[in-house]
């Protein structure tokens, strides 16, 4: 159907799971549970043992048989509480028997069940885990009337044996790949994947002087290009660095030192607030861009023994841009092109733009010189 809205499954532990929605809109708070049966559905909806849970169906086939009055196991649906939402893993079956006189899909919108379609499959192994979900609702309005631009943030506290993220179910209806970036604290030291690689992003090159006020689509540029080159399925490094509450732990520094109540805010809960020694933390920054095909399974992680502070680093160099003359001038002049040459290769490599686009953003000549550069002592004389 065409008209289907997204919908989303919220687990307590704060891993989302998008879907296709179907049945009515809304939001519907529920413990997640599944039924083998396959047939009956519409019965088990309406049981009332049920009640207040969100049912995963495990058959294919959800609703080749439609709806009816006669197969209602409550007297009084409005009075009588059953399942609070379903999860279905393919489209609704059109259904096919002599009994039916309504499609299940509007049985669940006149009865108001919320179902995000595609998600059975990859909800069971969940289930089976022992993880719980949870339903945010957002009021747009009342975000747009306080000024916010962002979503605030969700946190929550839980301890669990596993390290790891689910993604698989937020990509049932995925349209192109999901990007995500990953933010541990640490007592040991930096966290990676396990079971998909873990790459360093390209780091210390000098870059070309253009760069800078541009430097986002650069660097997305960037890591468009070295994702591709990877083949699409790594995860990869972007910052790794040990935070020292109170003190300059980070180079450069381009916020306020953290606190030791901040950084126990979010989760370091080893660092002390009284003590002169409060400890450390390794913070780590991951970027992951996934898909179905690439990423099949859920995300699992190990801190590592590695301390070593590392971060993806671009270097931009200035030149002399002063008139005066001295017998080093020229000497220096030439060292310049020898830099800009450099530059341009590294801008080359990490962007794919050639030699002839680059030249032209940097102003400067085929051996990378520019005319003020070139220019006799007499001539930059009068030079504007």
């Amino acid at each position: 159907m065409n008209d289907r809205k997204e919908a989303l499954l919220v687990l307590a532990d704060g891993t989302v799971f998008w879907g296709r929605g179907i049945g009515a809109t809304g939001r519907a708070v529920g413990e997640v549970c599944f039924n083998t049966a396959i047939t009956g559905y519409q019965e088990i909806l309406t049981d009332p043992s049920y009640a207040g849970q969100i049912i995963t169906f495990t058959f294919p086939h959800i609703g080749n048989v439609g709806t009816n009055e006669d197969d209602i196991e409550t007297v009084n649906m409005a009075a009588t509480p059953g399942a609070r939402g379903v999860v279905l893993h393919t489209a609704i079956t059109e259904p096919s028997n002599y009994r039916a006189t309504r499609h299940l899909d509007q049985w669940l919108k006149a009865n108001g069940y919320r179902i995000p379609d595609g998600a059975p499959a990859v909800l069971q192994s969940y289930i089976k885990q022992g993880m719980f979900f949870f339903v945010a609702k957002v009021d747009v309005q009342e975000q747009k009337r306080l000024g916010y631009t962002f979503l605030r943030p969700i946190q929550v506290a839980y301890e669990s044996p596993k390290f790891m993220l689910p993604i698989r179910l937020g990509m049932v209806n995925a349209q192109g790949p999901q990007e995500m970036f990953v933010f541990t604290l640490t007592r040991a030291g930096r966290a990676e994947v396990t079971n998909y690689r873990t790459v360093r992003v390209p780091t210390d090159l000098d870059i070309p002087e253009f760069v800078k006020p541009e430097f986002p689509e650069f660097y997305r540029t960037l890591f468009t290009r070295v994702y591709e080159k990877e083949g699409k399925d790594a995860v990869f490094l972007e910052y790794c660095w040990n935070i020292i509450p109170n003190q300059p732990s980070c180079d450069p520094c381009t916020a306020p030192y953290l606190r030791p109540e901040e950084l126990r805010t979010l989760g370091a809960f080893w660092i002390s607030t009284a003590s002169p020694y409060p400890g450390a933390a390794v913070l780590t920054r991951l970027h992951i861009r996934y898909d179905k095909e690439h990423f099949p399974e859920d995300f699992q992680f190990q801190i590592t023994g590695d301390r070593q502070n590392w971060q993806a680093r671009y270097v931009l160099h200035h030149a002399y841009a002063g008139t005066d003359e001295c017998p080093e001038l020229v000497r220096y002049h030439r060292s310049l092109w020898n830099r800009r040459r450099k530059e341009a290769t590294n801008y080359r490599e990490l962007t794919g733009v050639d030699f002839i686009d680059i030249r032209k953003r940097m102003g400067v000549a085929e051996n990378w010189s520019t005319s003020y550069e070139t220019a006799s002592w007499w001539e930059r004389l009068w030079w504007k």
